[in-house]
């Protein structure tokens, strides 16, 4: 009976500190235990203000039922969600992104009894996959650019096959591009 307790608090501390929501969840998608971390996600100061509520009352209802289409797949299938990247909008506007797995859960007779799932914070690691990205799509442009510099004589069409370029790569209403007088005074839209 010691060895259970103390494999319990153990579970409990590991619960508690990690750095990483950890939530369960019943069949009907309401939270039956999660962490600090969780709670702070939630925007919530005590995790039993969690208990028997929903996603639909902390967040908004794009994310909400998003989470619970998610849950019904995982609770109707028994197959995990791994590798979910989810883009969250708290109610005070603010984006976060996570990775957020979700396991189900099977009672004594293998039936679905809820589940348990986790939320990283990646926002910082997705803020530079897009900086990298917007990056490449630059580097890109800039090579078909030189390309068409290199293949096109004619001033007028290489302005003409740059502006399409940055247009089409970007997908920009409209582009200006200025490029410097004779003199070296001006910048002149062309």
């Amino acid at each position: 009976m010691a060895a259970i307790s103390r494999r319990e608090a153990d579970y409990a501390a590991l619960i508690d500190n990690i750095p990483d929501g950890i939530y369960f969840k019943d069949v009907q998608s309401r939270f039956t235990r999660i962490n600090p971390y969780q709670a702070s996600l939630l925007g919530i100061d005590d995790v039993r203000d969690a208990i028997g509520k929903t996603d639909a009352e902390f967040f908004k209802s794009v994310f909400a039922d998003q989470a619970l289409a998610d849950e019904r797949r995982v609770l109707e299938t028994g197959e995990p969600m791994v590798g979910r990247v989810e883009r969250l909008v708290r109610k005070d506007g603010e984006v976060r992104w996570y990775l957020a797995p979700k396991l189900p859960l099977r009672d004594d007779q293998g039936r679905s009894s809820g589940l348990v799932g986790t939320s990283r914070n990646i926002t910082e690691l997705q803020a530079a996959q897009d900086a990298a990205q917007r990056r490449a799509t630059e580097l890109r442009l800039a090579a078909d650019i030189g390309q068409a510099a290199s293949s096109v004589l004619d001033p007028d069409r290489l302005v003409r096959q740059a502006v399409q370029l940055i247009r089409d790569q970007f997908g920009l209403y409209y582009v200006g591009l200025f490029l410097i007088d004779d003199a070296a005074e001006w910048a002149v839209l062309r």
